[in-house]
C-alpha cells in the first residue's frame, strides 16, 4: 500500500491550486466545500474557476508558477496539464515536505484526492492509488446507490446524542453494540419513515438496556441474479441477524447477507424432508421475539405464489413487526429473459398469473380459459405437463397457441423453449428440470429481436411423450 488513507482538516488552511481549466475547476469546487483558503496560480484563468474564486473570495494570480508559491501551504494541487510544470511543482513540494497531488500523474504525486461520497456527516473515500481515477468515480456511483438514504439522519442523531451514549455506555464494546443496533434496527427504520421522535425513543430504549425489538422483513429475492435485487432488499440483508431462505434463492444472493448473519435453509424439496409451513412461521415468530432482525428471503416476489401472504398474516396476528420488500416475480423475469412482451398493443391487452397447483391438486381448468388477446403466466407447471396440457384442452384453448417455457431465468443456465400447446409435454421433457415458468399466448410467437409473429406450429395436442 503506497498511500495511507487520512483525512485533512482544511478549514481556513492555505492550499495552492496551480491551473485554472476544467479539471482545476472540479478540484477547486471540492476544496471550497472543505472551506480551504485556496490560492490559484495560472497563466490564464478559465471562466468557471474565476467565478468560483470570486464567490469564495479567493486569491487569483494570473501568471506562471514559481517555486516560492508553495511556501507556507498545507496542500498543493497541480492541474496544469503540462508535465514539465507539474514536475517543477512536485519537486518544490517534496523539498518542503508538503503533500502534492498532480492530477493524473501518480508518479509525481505524494497525495491522492479520492472520489468522495458525502451524506451529511458521512464521508466515504474511494481511491485507486492514482492509477484510474475514472474507475474510482464509477465505484462511487455504485456505492452511493447502495447506501441507505437514512444514514445521514442516523449520524446526525448519534452526533446530538453522543454525550448520552458515552455516559450510559462507558465500555467501548457496549457503545459499538449500540451503534450497530441503531444502524440495523428500530432507530434507522424510524428515520426511514421520517419519524424522528420514534427514532429518539428507540435509541433511548437501547441506551436503557431494553431488549431490542425484533422484526421480520419479507423480501423478494427476484429470479436469482443478485444484480436484480432491489436496493431495499440489499439493505435488509445487510441489517439481518438471521436469514431464512427458500430453495430457489441462489448462493449469489445469500452471499450478500451480513457476514455474521445466521443463514437458515427452510426450502421445500420434492421427496426430501423439509420444514412445514407452520414450522417456518413458528421459527420466524420465535426469532423476532428474541430481538433479532429477521429476513425471510423468497425467490421472485415474496407475495406472489410464495406463501408469503400466509406468513405475513401469521406474523401480524402474533404481534410481530413485519415489513414487505417486493421482488421481481418470475413472470416478469422470464418474459424479459426470453425477450417476450407480456402485453402488446396488437396481441395482448392483459396478462394473468396462474399457479398450476392448488390445495386440492392441479389448478381447475376453468382458470386456464383464455381470451385471444391475453397472456397467461403459469407458475410451477412443468412437472405436471401432461395434466396441464389436458386441462388446457378442456378449457378450450387452441393447440396452436404459442407457448414459451423459460427455465433458470437470469442465471447462467437460462434456457428458453418455444413452441405451441401441442408441444407442451415435449418441451417440458426437453427442459433440465430446473425451476421454469410457462408463458401462453400470441406474444410468445414474437421474436425477441424483431418482435414479429413467427410461423404457425402443429395443431395437435401431445398428451404424452
Amino acid at each position: 500500500m503506497r498511500y495511507y488513507p487520512v483525512g485533512l482538516d482544511l478549514v481556513d488552511q492555505p492550499v495552492l491550486l496551480v491551473g485554472a481549466g476544467s479539471v482545476a475547476a472540479r478540484k477547486l469546487l471540492r476544496l471550497i466545500r472543505a472551506r480551504a483558503k485556496v490560492t490559484i496560480v495560472a497563466p490564464a484563468v478559465g471562466d468557471v474557476v474565476r467565478e468560483l474564486a470570486t464567490r469564495a473570495a479567493l486569491a487569483v494570480y494570473e501568471r506562471a508558477f514559481v517555486p516560492s508559491d508553495v511556501d507556507g501551504v498545507r496542500l498543493i494541487v497541480a492541474a496544469t496539464g503540462q508535465r514539465d510544470v507539474n514536475r517543477e511543482i512536485a519537486l518544490a513540494a517534496r523539498q518542503r515536505s508538503i503533500p502534492v497531488n498532480v492530477v493524473d500523474d501518480p508518479g509525481l504525486s505524494s497525495a491522492v484526492l479520492p472520489a468522495v461520497i458525502e451524506r451529511g456527516l458521512l464521508q466515504i473515500a474511494i481511491a485507486t492509488s492514482g492509477v484510474a481515477p475514472a474507475l474510482a468515480s464509477w465505484l462511487r456511483a455504485r456505492i452511493e446507490a447502495w447506501l441507505d438514504p437514512a444514514l445521514d439522519k442516523l449520524l446526525a442523531l448519534l452526533d446530538r446524542r453522543r454525550d448520552a451514549i458515552r455516559e450510559t455506555q462507558p465500555d467501548p464494546r457496549a457503545r459499538r453494540a449500540v451503534y450497530h443496533a441503531a444502524a440495523g434496527g428500530d432507530v434507522i427504520a424510524a428515520l426511514r419513515r421520517g419519524d424522528e421522535h420514534a427514532a429518539h425513543d428507540a435509541l433511548d430504549a437501547l441506551l436503557a438496556g431494553s431488549a431490542r425489538r425484533g422484526r421480520v422483513t419479507l423480501v423478494g429475492a427476484g429470479p436469482g441474479d443478485p444484480d436484480l435485487l432491489t436496493l431495499a432488499a440489499l439493505r435488509s440483508l445487510g441489517d439481518a441477524d438471521i436469514v431464512f431462505h427458500d430453495r430457489l434463492v441462489g448462493e449469489g444472493v445469500l452471499k450478500l447477507a451480513r457476514a455474521d448473519a445466521e443463514i437458515v435453509d427452510v426450502g421445500k424439496r420434492c421427496g426430501q424432508p423439509s420444514a412445514s409451513q407452520p414450522k417456518i412461521i413458528e421459527q420466524l415468530i420465535a426469532a423476532a421475539r428474541a430481538g433479532h432482525q429477521v429476513v425471510r428471503l423468497k425467490g421472485g416476489d415474496a407475495l406472489t405464489f410464495a406463501r408469503g401472504g400466509e406468513e405475513l398474516l401469521a406474523l401480524r396476528a402474533a404481534g410481530v413487526d413485519v415489513e414487505v420488500i417486493p421482488g421481481i416475480s418470475a413472470a416478469f423475469a422470464c418474459a424479459a429473459a426470453a425477450g417476450i412482451p407480456l402485453t402488446h398493443r396488437r396481441l395482448a391487452r392483459s396478462v394473468r398469473f396462474v399457479t398450476a397447483h392448488s390445495e386440492t391438486g392441479l389448478t381447475p381448468f376453468e382458470l386456464l380459459q383464455m381470451r385471444h388477446d391475453e397472456t397467461l403466466a403459469v407458475y410451477m407447471g412443468s412437472q405436471r405437463a401432461a395434466e396441464l396440457a389436458a386441462a388446457f384442452l378442456r378449457a378450450g384453448v387452441s393447440t396452436a397457441t404459442p407457448i414459451a417455457l423459460i427455465e433458470n431465468a437470469s442465471l447462467p443456465g437460462q434456457r428458453v423453449h418455444r413452441g405451441t400447446l401441442a408441444q407442451l409435454v415435449t418441451l417440458c421433457e426437453q427442459s433440465s428440470g430446473a425451476p421454469a415458468l410457462l408463458l401462453v399466448g400470441a406474444v410468445c410467437a414474437l421474436s425477441g429481436e424483431a418482435l414479429q409473429p413467427q410461423s404457425a406450429a402443429p395443431d395437435k395436442l401431445a398428451l404424452s411423450a
